[in-house]
């Protein structure tokens, strides 16, 4: 499963840019842990409720 997770704006100071890096990478290895059958069924929920709302 790849992860998308945003890059940090080009005018942002180092210091931000590579806090925001490391809350990418924390992000990544936090969801890394969450077994694939238990991500795919969180995923189908949430799209199948967010186009039930928008009805």
């Amino acid at each position: 499963m790849a992860i998308n997770v945003p890059t940090p704006p080009a005018r942002a100071t180092a210091a931000a840019r590579s806090e925001w890096i490391g809350y990418a990478a924390r992000l990544r290895s936090l969801l890394a842990d969450v077994p694939q059958d238990t991500a795919r069924k969180c995923a189908s929920r949430s799209n199948s409720s967010s186009t039930s709302s928008r009805g």
